[in-house]
């Protein structure tokens, strides 16, 4: 082939492949704009903070990830907010505001945290995976296969068990692999499946393998409303590790 007819099959490749990036990177600013100006509606009077942020993310499905601390102001603080056709961020930062609390969105997933995210937490949450792999079932399943991974890499000479239950009607996800993502990172994509959810992440000791707790739960929005409900700052496994 002559060298010019090459150069413009090059050109003609190069110039095809801008277009599809042109045409993906116009999709994805169509979607950020979108999502941007979708207005919300919420109202809470004289309420603790983690119920309230609860309330929000469980009427309109929002993704959520929030890191708990010691002694937590998200269940001793209470105030009352009420905003009309505001955007997410508008109204979590309400919610938060003057708790020493700050709010991202990370993957599609709103995570609130401590202005400082404790040690323990953080090392959790950065565990890396080579693979996380799932087999069919529901958010919380899925929670619990990842709460797995996290006390495989804590305590690698101990076993793990975990009961998933869900009933006939409950929402399950296909079986998926990710490769070379972190706790977060694997949490984030769980909760922006299907009827979408929240993780929740309770206080960690700064040497995680100091307890042999779980502190990592998932949650799904279609299927565990009740349960979403009557979450509280202690963790439902604090007996295990002495109510840390």
């Amino acid at each position: 082939m002559a060298p010019s007819m090459i150069l413009q099959k090059r050109i003609q490749f190069l110039a095809a492949v801008l277009a599809i990036l042109a045409g993906l990177s116009a999709a994805v600013g169509q979607n950020d704009k979108a999502e941007s100006q979708q207005a919300f509606t919420f109202s809470m009077n004289d309420m603790p903070l983690l119920p309230a942020l609860l309330k929000f993310g469980s009427e309109n499905h929002l993704p959520l990830g929030i890191i708990l601390q010691p002694g937590d102001p998200l269940c001793r603080t209470t105030k009352s907010v009420n905003l009309k056709d505001a955007q997410a961020r508008q109204i979590i930062e309400g919610i938060v505001e003057g708790s020493d609390y700050v709010a991202g969105n990370s993957g599609g997933v709103w995570v609130i945290m401590p202005r400082t995210v404790p040690a323990g937490s953080s090392y959790v949450l950065n565990i890396h995976m080579e693979q996380f792999g799932t087999m069919r079932t529901t958010v919380q399943g899925l929670g619990i296969i990842l709460a797995g991974y996290v006390r495989a890499h804590l305590h690698p000479n101990e076993g793990y068990a975990g009961d998933i239950l869900a009933s006939s009607r409950a929402e399950n996800i296909e079986p998926f692999t990710l490769h070379n993502v972190t706790i977060e990172e694997a949490a984030n994509h769980i909760v922006n499946l299907a009827g979408k959810g929240l993780w929740i992440l309770y206080p960690v000791p700064d040497n995680p393998r100091d307890t042999a707790a779980r502190h990592l739960y998932i949650y799904g929005y279609e299927d565990d409303a009740e349960v979403i409900a009557h979450l509280s700052c202690k963790n439902p496994d604090s007996a295990v590790d002495g109510n840390r």
